[in-house]
């Protein structure tokens, strides 16, 4: 079974609001969601209801060039972790991820 590729919306400054969709059908099946990084910058996905999110975490570490395993996710109160998907976490159209880097040393 293969593994359907995240499809990125938008790379837009912090400040910039993004236009979510209206209830269609495809807004259904579809959810916009947007990552706070660190650096002031948001990224936004539209991924699939059942879609992995460690995918979409993947891709995000690899535009940062950052090693997948000090970058965390949390939505929430709770880290996102292994293949959990937007239906696993309850996420709505236009939630946001917060991630930020671990800091290794001392």
């Amino acid at each position: 079974m293969a593994i359907p590729p995240v499809e990125q919306i938008n790379v837009q400054d912090s400040t910039t609001e993004i236009k979510l969709e209206s209830s269609s059908s495809s807004s259904k099946s579809h959810v916009t969601l947007k990552i706070q990084g660190a650096d002031d910058h948001d990224v936004y996905y539209r991924v699939k209801r059942d879609f992995p999110l460690h995918h979409m975490k993947l891709d995000f570490c690899n535009r940062l060039g950052v090693d997948y395993g000090v970058v965390r996710f949390v939505f929430g109160k709770t880290e996102v972790r292994g293949a959990k998907t937007p239906d696993d976490l309850k996420m709505k159209n236009g939630d946001s991820i917060i991630s930020w880097v671990d800091k290794i040393g001392g």
